[in-house]
């Protein structure tokens, strides 16, 4: 790794904790320039415009999630798998709830404008990751067969997705969000659907 490389994932990872910290539309350029002690116009030249920082952070967001919660030894069932698939979206929750705050905003604001950069490909792995555990599954008996496995885990997946994003959002708690505890809300959305799947 060069000194160009090495200068840029500190850049990456000074905006990372500012945006984790507040909104997407509060940090600017200027901003994560002080946070890193570089100027703007190093920053516009690796990354041209705020967007594609933002991009950036949200793929090293990703890749740390991956890293450090999907694991891919292969002493577990393909059930035991998918469980701790499903406990990720928990998992990130309880340890890092500004996580799906940074996902609202980054959706909100950049997700159209994705299609040809790296963010959507790093989103395959958890996909593959899901159908390979599906696949294992089956052949260890641990897992029914299902019509349609990608289209549950889309399902799935978007479901728990924004419902961490809506109990994680800062304001938007109404009464009846306030009468339960959150994190046995997603699990039981978790339990439903190991249930289906068992």
């Amino acid at each position: 790794m060069g000194f160009k490389d090495i200068k840029r994932a500190y850049i990456i990872e000074k905006a990372k904790e500012l945006l984790l910290s507040t909104s997407i539309q509060e940090v600017t350029i200027k901003d994560v320039a002080q946070a890193s002690a570089v100027g703007e116009a190093t920053i516009y030249r690796y990354f041209q415009t705020k967007e594609k920082l933002v991009t950036e952070v949200a793929i090293a967001l990703q890749k740390e999630i991956v890293a450090s919660n999907i694991n891919e030894e292969g002493t577990a069932t393909g059930y035991q798998c998918i469980e701790g698939f499903y406990n990720l979206f928990l998992n990130v929750y309880i340890i890092h709830p500004d996580y799906y705050r940074f996902l609202t905003g980054f959706d909100s604001l950049y997700l159209a404008t994705l299609s040809g950069s790296e963010y959507p490909n790093a989103l395959d792995k958890f996909k593959d990751y899901f159908l390979e555990s599906y696949k294992a599954g089956i052949k260890d008996g641990s897992l029914r067969a299902i019509e349609k496995p990608e289209l549950f885990y889309y399902g799935s997946t978007h479901s728990l997705l924004e419902l961490c994003k809506k109990l994680a959002a800062l304001d938007s708690a109404l009464p009846q969000d306030l009468a339960i505890n959150k994190e046995e809300e997603i699990r039981e959305v978790i339990h439903a659907f190991l249930s289906y799947l068992k």
